[in-house]
Parts: structure tokens; sequence; C-alpha cells
């Protein structure tokens, strides 16, 4: 049997678009809710026990999403017995990891359970997820369409969960087992369409064991990144209060709800320039990788600038006046996004794709040592802003290493001169809005947000597109 064919790249790209639309639309809906009903506190509780699920769930799943859908990608082309030999070969591998990590889970829970140990036992349901989780050979499969729409029906059928059973912040574990449950269920879904792509195909021992090395070699950075991605949200439970930690992981939220949207693009062309990387098509690469900065860095400030402008409207509108501490939080916490924007791109589309795990190692290490080290000093002097600057300085440092061992792919002149306009849209932005809502009379926090949404988004566009008209009519005059 042939293997299967490469797929549209633009269908791909609205498939994974539609689905972290959903995934932008969904928090914008829960999160307010979350906040008026399970309250700050108990959000904090259960920020933080997740963080520790999430620490044994990566411990299940290894390197496998990063490595598992970047070899399906260079083997897809193959016969479909081939594919699915090597699909079974790496499941086997994680099937095995699930189970040694689940019983380490059980024995461990009872010393740092605490108070909320039914808490801590029901997310198990969400390692669980990640040990059965096979979204990494669709995604090399380049198979966007079936992920995506299972996360519609599970994302719907956990917000409709949520605003029934979650009343009050006793219900902390009744949220703990919709999120986890739903996780559970997404992960299921995906193994009844695996029939129609692989086989059942007998595999041996040492077939599996070639795959513990390189995928260790991605494990690394996984660790590594949950290390300045989750850890704080640790150190804060624990060398904090459960409000801080309230205020940073509602603050992280907002960050992350916009990247979402750029993420999307790095998953859909991971599969893409690992395939093209076989092929020794260099030229495509280089052309892929500097658009997708571009575009990247023009979403990222626009977001970035646009958060920091509204952020005293939004908080209290979103979360509810007792929150404005996240509000100034995100004055120094929005910065992230452009860093990770741009991350992103030289993550997904060059350093993983051609197998540069050394590199990829060497940078999120650094960072994630970095982090801890000024979590453990300015998280007791200043609790969940004491976690932003460490934060902010640790995807700061990545940044810096993936050019340097991405800078032979970037071509500057792509980059600096885009980059450059979009800065100035964003300041320009942030400065007028400033002066708007200073101006405003309009009482309701929805209609002022609207409102500076508009403006800001014409304002931005308006910046941006003059600035990109004006150096190609420099270029065409040369």
């Amino acid at each position: 049997m042939k293997g299967i064919r490469m797929k549209s790249l633009k269908k791909n790209l609205i498939y994974q678009s539609a689905y972290q639309l959903l995934m932008v639309i969904s928090p914008l809906i829960t999160s307010p809710y979350i906040a008026r009903t399970l309250g700050n506190e108990m959000y904090g509780v259960y920020s933080y026990y997740y963080s520790i699920a999430y620490y044994f769930g990566i411990f299940a799943i290894l390197g496998l999403a990063n490595y598992g859908n970047r070899t399906i990608a260079k083997v897809k082309a193959e016969r479909k017995e081939q594919l699915s030999r090597v699909f079974f070969q790496m499941m086997a591998m994680q099937i095995c990891m699930l189970m040694l990590v689940s019983f380490v889970y059980f024995v461990s829970v009872p010393f740092w359970g605490g108070e909320y140990k039914a808490n801590a036992i029901i997310e198990w349901m969400y390692i669980l997820s990640v040990g059965l989780d096979i979204s990494w050979f669709y995604f090399g499969i380049e198979e966007f369409k079936t992920t995506t729409q299972r996360s519609f029906i599970v994302k719907i059928g956990i917000i409709i969960c949520i605003l029934l059973f979650v009343k009050t912040p006793n219900d902390l574990n009744k949220y703990t087992a919709i999120m986890a449950g739903g996780m559970l269920i997404s992960s299921l879904i995906l193994w009844s369409q695996l029939s129609k792509y692989i086989v059942f195909t007998k595999i041996h021992a040492k077939e599996i064991v070639q795959h513990v090395k390189p995928n260790l070699a991605l494990f690394v950075p996984v660790v590594s990144l949950a290390l300045f991605h989750y850890t704080d949200k640790i150190m804060l439970g624990t060398m904090s209060t459960w409000k801080e930690l309230g205020y940073y992981t509602n603050s992280d939220k907002i960050v992350n709800i916009p990247m979402g949207l750029i993420n999307g693009l790095g998953v859909v062309m991971l599969p893409r320039i690992s395939a093209l990387s076989v092929s020794n098509e260099s030229n495509k690469i280089e052309k892929y990788v500097n658009t997708s900065i571009v575009l990247s860095l023009w979403a990222g400030i626009a977001l970035s600038f646009g958060i920091k402008a509204i952020d005293s409207d939004f908080i209290p509108f979103f979360f509810g006046k007792g929150y404005m501490r996240c509000a100034e939080l995100l004055e120094w916490l929005s910065v992230v996004i452009i860093i990770k924007a741009i991350s992103n791109v030289l993550r997904t589309q060059y350093l993983i794709p051609m197998e540069k795990d050394k590199e990829f190692n060497i940078s999120v290490i650094a960072a994630a040592v970095v982090n801890v080290i000024f979590n453990y000093f300015l998280i007791p002097l200043y609790g969940a802003m004491g976690a932003v600057v460490g934060t902010l300085i640790a995807e700061s440092i990545v940044l810096i290493l993936y050019y340097y061992f991405s800078k032979k792919i970037i071509v500057l002149k792509k980059v600096i001169f885009p980059g450059v306009i979009f800065l100035v849209g964003g300041i320009v932005m942030d400065l007028i809005l400033e002066i708007v809502k200073v101006r405003m009379s309009i009482k309701s926090l929805f209609v002022r947000l609207v409102v500076e949404v508009c403006i800001g988004g014409i304002i931005y566009c308006m910046t941006t597109l003059s600035g990109m008209i004006l150096i190609k009519k420099i270029k065409d005059n040369k």
C-alpha cells in the first residue's frame, strides 16, 4: 500500500487556525466564570496541583510531541506497513512510560498532596490523557482535520460542564475532574480514527529501544521548557500565597490565549519542514522561516501592545474588580508575547525539524536554570511580580540562544525592517489608546473595550501597512 500524500498547507493552516481560534474563545468564556465562582485562591490551588501533574505527564510522553511528529513526517510517504511499524514502536515506548509514571505518581501523592490530596488523585486523569495522546501521529501525517474536529467537540463539552456543575469555591474537585476528564476523552477519540491510517503490526523490543535515545534528546528541552513555564507556579505556591499564584496564573493565561494563534503556525510547519529537510530543499526552508518570523512579529507586537494598552479596562471586565493586581503584572508580562512569537518560529520551524537537538537543549536548559535562580530570589520578595521578572529574563535568554544557533537561516534585512515598522505601529497604537482612554467618557467597560480594540486595530493596521508600502517603494526605486 502506498504512503500518505502530502496535505495541502493552506488547508492545514485553516484547520489549525480554527482550532487555535477555539482555544482563544474557550478561555474567554470560562475564565471570567471561574474567576467569579471558583475564586482566585481556589484557582491558585488548581494551578498548583495541575502543574505537578503536568511534570508527571511530560515524563509519560517524554519527547514524543516533537520526536514523534518529526519521525512520522519522514516516513509518511512509505508503505502503510512501514508507517504502522514506526507508530507501534513509539507507542509501545509511550505506554511503558505511562505505566511507570502512574505508579510513581500514586506512591508519591501522600507525601505532597496535603489537604488537597483528593484533587491530586483526580489530576491523574490528566497524566493518563497525556500517556494515551497520539496527536503527534496525526500532526506527522499532516492530518489536522481530525484533531481539529475532536477538539471542537471536547472543548464545547468542557465549557457546558463547567457552566453546569461549577458554582462555588467548594467545586474545585468538580472543576479538576471536568478539565482532566475532558482531556482524556480528547485523547481517546483519536484512537477511534487510527485504523484509517495504520494496520496492526507486531514489533520487537529492540525496535522500541532504537527510539529511546533520540526521544530522550528531545525530552531534555521539554523538561527544561516546563521548568520555566510551570515551575514558577509551583514555586509561587510554596514560597508565596495561593492568591499571588492565582493572580500570576490568570495573567499568564491572558498572555497565552493569543499565543495559541501564533503557535498554530509552528504546529503546521514542523512536519512540512521536516519533510523538506529530507529532500534538502534549503531555499524553501529559508523562505518559510523568514516569512513566518515576519508574520509572527506582526501579530506578536500587535497583541503585546494591545493587551498592555487595554489591561486597566480589560481586567475588571474579564475577571472582576478584585483582580486589578493582574493588570499590574500584564504591564510587563505582555512583552513575553513578542519574545515567544519569534522563539516559536525558530524552535518549530528550524531547530526541531532540522534535528538541531543539541543546540535546542543548550538554549532551553540555560534559560530554565536562570529562571529557577531568579524565581528563588525574587518570589519571596515580590510574589507574582518576581515570577514575571524571572519569566521575562528566561524567555529573553532562550530567544538569544535560538537566534545564535539559527542565524545562518535568517535573512536579517527581511526581518529587521518589517520588525521596526511593526514596533513603531505598536508604540503609536499604545500612545493613542492611552489618550483615548483618558478622554473617553463611556461608563460601560464592554463598550469601552470594543471602542479601544477597534481604534487600536485600525491604527496598527494602517501604520504597519503604510510602512510596508513605503519600504516596497524605496526598494523599487533602487
